[in-house]
């Protein structure tokens, strides 16, 4: 070997560990890294979900006669006397029992324990007193220390206290009622630091059957319990790094220049004996000549053996490497495939590895759950991976991989070629519950970015969960991988992606509570002081609030103070009811992206401090189910739509050209002038007053002229009216229409609610057909009009 084969690096370069795992320890400084010893563990255990992380067997169920029994078999199996030394003096101690609480019997007398009710107690005690220098006084009978033993009764009270002490040991609480203890261990990782923890929950075994949901206090079945093991089992799969020693670097590089040059001569070697990092098989070997590497000399970089290896001082000299070189670079991409084809082909080729469990499977292999088909699944993404590393591998093992590999495709397509609609409706099914249950545990705290980031992650990777109705289920790594492309599973992985935006719109929202409506607040330093100042008394919290600001809010305070609303408080908030009884009750809901604080900052801002139920935007009118906001909504957009009924609504009105059609325009104008010389008046800026009062002159002189032509404005013309001198209109509802009316047996032409006399009126634009009036309106048919004939519909026959 070489100067480099110490018991240290030896160490380091047996451990797996990534490139992120080295990178971790080395702080960096300025564009330098500073070298330091780093922690490596050289044992790795994998926790897969349902694996038993630890346990206790905890003592069964006793009834009386086992107590008495077995009480009455240890007496008598033990000597009726005992003599200890204590300093220079001989002590005497007899044998004795206690049932129950009644007093000390020595055995000497016999034993007798049918009279026990709960329990025995048997042990040492002392035949007289003593008094020893230097010791503690010795009463007569009193108990040798540490002799005396209990058999008792055990029941679900006893058995199930024993499993929740061991429960609150491990995860801090324990059954409190029917839901299921979970919690995490802490867990080291490759590093030697315990910073990671594992997802588990308690389960304990009544005979062989497991139970999770149940507090052990009071569950009968412990009262016949032979067999009781408590168990702590995974529910997200971890691994659990230990054998952890520190570890000097070793070859002398202390920063990216010097690894630069060491990996600059580890490529020239292979280039010298024509090999690459992708090429290089077990049993090739290169020399290293240059300066810095030359003490590694001819070196095989991977073994021949069952498990091809990277060799213990190369892969040191990697792991040096990997620590100062960039794994965005070429250089640092290149030993980081290095060390990860180090740890895959031990995974790949181990006994009990991923290869050896392919090879189990062959061509006539049947998968007849879907547990099975996700286990071979699973392992099928594990040979994708390994692909890149083929190239490292004599042909032997290469074949050999890839036709396990092969069958494993074959079977896997084939599954769910057969069951894609059933597998893929399951998956659904279980992303389904993934969402509610991700929902129900974080909405009501507000989800957060981590939340997301987890919740992806998992369904990417695979997870075991309880959904809301207590049931455990199961989302396979190879489902998604599976169906990853499907427009159903895309959609749910958009709705957790979507929430990113959600989480976003809710800071920003919150953010924007006294800077984004200074054209609202002007002088004041929120909305709350706005609010506080159109309100009469200047107290929000009078009750009376509402109604005055209500009558004092001007149309563009409004239309402000509605985006407020809109871009705010709606997106923390979702203002409900629900009507129960006679009355109503206020059920709005916080975002489920929005923290307490969040919704309890924007209520502050509008003056409800932390209340719900207060204040112009959320107070419900319990009787109404109507909110402060509903009402004040209706009132501003009838301020809005009077004041459009006096401008836009009758700007082209004037009493000479006045149809039967103003009508509706006038009765709205009208109202709206009541209105806002009423109740809406004090929501008008004095330009609107001025309108307002315009208006009502030019709405009178209208009123008036159509009374004149048309009749009462409070009645609708319908049907003909006789114009006089043969001439007529026709009416619907009070609108002139345009269209063929019927009149016995005879059709009649109206355009503009005016009948046509002595006229031609095409059916179309394209004149495609032709029809005549004569000059009492009616359409003529079955004649000739100055040399034009008329068929029987009417229609001139060219």
């Amino acid at each position: 070997m070489n100067k480099y084969s110490s018991k240290a690096v030896k160490t380091a370069a047996t451990i797996g560990m990534s490139l992120a795992m080295v990178l971790s320890a080395v702080p960096a400084v300025g564009n330098a890294v500073v070298a330091q010893a780093a922690t490596v563990c050289t044992t790795k255990k994998s926790y897969k979900v349902n694996d038993v992380y630890a346990s206790k067997t905890i003592t069964g169920a006793k009834v009386i006669a086992d107590v008495q029994t077995e009480a009455a078999n240890a007496i008598k199996g033990l000597d009726l006397t005992k003599t200890v030394t204590v300093g220079a003096t001989e002590v005497e101690y007899y044998l004795g029992y206690k049932v129950d609480s009644e007093s000390l019997k020595k055995a000497s007398d016999g034993v007798d324990v049918s009279s026990a009710a709960s329990k025995v107690t048997y042990g040492y005690y002392a035949t007289t007193g003593y008094s020893i220098t230097g010791y503690p006084v010795i009463n007569a009978d009193d108990p040798l220390k540490g002799s005396e033993e209990t058999i008792a009764v055990r029941n679900n009270a006893q058995i199930g206290a024993d499993i929740n002490t061991y429960v609150t040991s491990m995860l801090g609480s324990a059954w409190t009622g029917s839901s299921t203890v979970t919690g995490n261990v802490k867990i080291t990782d490759a590093n030697g630091n315990k910073t990671e923890t594992g997802a588990v929950k308690a389960v304990y075994s009544i005979d062989g059957t497991d139970v999770d949901d149940t507090n052990p206090v009071g569950n009968g079945s412990l009262d016949a319990a032979k067999s009781v093991v408590v168990k702590i089992v995974v529910t997200t799969a971890f691994e659990d790094y230990s054998n952890c020693a520190e570890v000097g670097t070793g070859l002398g590089i202390t920063d990216r220049y010097t690894a630069k040059n060491v990996y600059n001569e580890i490529v020239s070697a292979f280039d010298k004996a024509s090999f690459t990092f992708e090429n290089v098989k077990p049993g090739d070997e290169v020399e290293f000549t240059k300066t810095n590497t030359a003490s590694l000399g001819k070196v095989t970089i991977l073994s021949k053996g069952a498990i091809p290896q990277l060799d213990i001082d190369f892969k040191a000299v990697l792991k040096e490497l990997a620590r100062y070189l960039d794994n965005t670079t070429d250089e640092g991409k290149a030993v980081e495939r290095m060390l990860d084809m180090d740890t895959a082909m031990n995974d790949m080729f181990k006994a009990n590895g991923n290869l050896a469990a392919a090879e189990k499977y062959d061509e006539d292999t049947e998968f007849k759950t879907t547990s099975a088909y996700a286990t071979a699944a699973d392992l099928l993404e594990d040979f994708n991976d390994f692909d890149t590393y083929l190239t490292n591998l004599d042909t032997a093992k290469s074949d050999r991989v890839t036709e396990a590999k092969s069958v494993l495709e074959d079977l896997v397509n084939s599954y769910v070629a057969e069951n894609d609609g059933d597998l893929l409706d399951t998956y659904l099914t279980s992303l389904d519950k993934f969402y509610e249950k991700f929902v129900d545990q974080y909405g009501d705290a507000g989800i957060t970015k981590a939340n997301v980031d987890a919740a992806i992650k998992q369904i990417k990777n695979g997870t075991t969960f309880t959904d809301l109705k207590g049931k455990e289920v199961t989302i396979e790594k190879s489902d998604y991988t599976t169906f990853k492309d499907n427009s159903g599973v895309e959609e749910y992985m958009t709705k957790f992606e979507d929430m990113y935006d959600e989480i976003e719109a809710v800071k920003e929202a919150v953010a924007k509570t006294n800077e984004a409506y200074k054209d609202l607040i002007k002088n004041d330093t929120s909305v709350k002081d706005f609010l506080t100042n159109k309100d009469s008394d200047r107290k929000l919290t009078s009750g009376k609030e509402f109604s005055s600001i209500k009558s004092n809010l001007t149309v563009d305070e409004y239309k402000i103070l509605k985006a407020y609303k809109e871009e705010v408080l709606d997106v923390v908030l979702t203002l409900e009811t629900k009507e129960v009884g006679n009355s109503y009750v206020n059920k709005s809901a916080k975002s489920i992206y929005a923290t307490t604080a969040q919704l309890n900052t924007v209520l502050n801002n509008i003056g409800n401090g932390t209340d719900l139920d207060k204040g112009v935007f959320t107070k419900l009118d319990k009787e109404k189910g109507e909110f402060n906001w509903d009402k004040l909504v209706a009132h501003m957009e009838k301020v809005e739509s009077s004041l459009e009924a006096l401008t836009t609504g009758i700007e082209k009105l004037d009493s000479i050209s006045l149809t039967v059609n103003d009508r509706a325009a006038i009765i709205a104008a009208d109202d709206a002038v009541y209105f806002l010389t009423g109740d809406g008046e004090d929501n008008l800026t004095s330009a609107q007053a001025r309108t307002v009062k315009n208006a009502d002159r030019k709405v009178t002189e209208l009123m008036e002229a159509y009374r004149m032509k048309f009749g009462s404005l409070n009645a609708e013309l319908n049907g003909w009216v006789d114009k006089g001198a043969g001439n007529w209109a026709y009416y619907e509802n009070g609108n002139a229409v345009t269209k063929w009316v019927a009149s016995g047996s005879d059709w009649y032409y109206v355009k503009g609610g005016v009948m046509l006399r002595n006229s031609w009126i095409a059916s179309d634009s394209q004149g495609s057909k032709w029809y005549y009036v004569d000059d009492a309106g009616k359409m003529v048919s079955n004649t000739t009009v100055n040399g034009y004939t008329f068929n029987s519909y009417g229609v001139w026959v060219k």
